[in-house]
């Protein structure tokens, strides 16, 4: 019969919390080293115990470190793109404060896409372009553009939002002995994906 390796306990629980970290599970380790090194289970489901706090923290350093890893990497990506929270106001506010009033000409018109001034192109989320015909002739009466632009609601509810203004405001009040207690007052914005303007050239 084989003389069966002594181990200590320090490195049966390292042992056992390397077993973790592969994937194995708890009852396997145990049986497989009871076996292995002629040891109790009662002994071996103490290590394993032991080895689960090992594996956890080897886990917790690891995805601390994958998490600043991706902030690290989120943030050289924002520097370079220029995506930093001037920016990202800057576009929300061209949606939030647009003057429909600039995308049309003096005369009622819709004005060329080309003539449109930046930050009105930015709150437009799309114009679509098609004839008008007769349903007997086919003969083309006109044109009608439909404009759709993006929400200004949502635009100023996500300006609320980075600047902290939709914060709990909480409110006074009293019980019924008049003593003052204090109640959280959450304000939610619901809103539409989009609206739209239709306008006839």
């Amino acid at each position: 019969m084989a003389v069966k390796r002594k181990i200590s306990k320090a490195e049966g629980i390292k042992l056992a919390a390397d077993e973790l970290y592969g994937g194995a599970a708890p009852y396997d380790i145990v049986r497989k080293f009871a076996k292995k090194y002629g040891l109790s289970i009662s002994a071996m489901e103490k290590w394993v115990k032991a080895a689960k706090i090992i594996d956890k923290e080897r886990r917790e350093i690891e995805e601390e470190a994958k998490r600043k890893s991706i902030k690290q990497t989120t943030e050289e990506v924002v520097k370079e793109l220029g995506l930093g929270l001037k920016e990202v106001l800057n576009e929300y506010k061209k949606i939030a404060f647009h003057d429909i009033r600039k995308i049309y000409t003096v005369d009622g018109g819709l004005k060329s896409i080309h003539d449109i001034d930046e930050d009105s192109a930015a709150a437009i989320a799309g114009i679509e372009t098609y004839d008008d015909k007769m349903k007997e002739t086919g003969e083309i009466l006109g044109t009608t553009k439909k404009v759709k632009l993006t929400n200004k609601v949502a635009a100023l509810d996500s300006i609320s939002k980075i600047l902290g203004y939709n914060a709990p405001t909480k409110v006074a009040n009293t019980d019924k002995d008049g003593n003052d207690i204090q109640q959280v007052l959450i304000v939610r914005s619901e809103i539409n994906p989009t609206n739209e303007a239709i306008t006839d050239n």
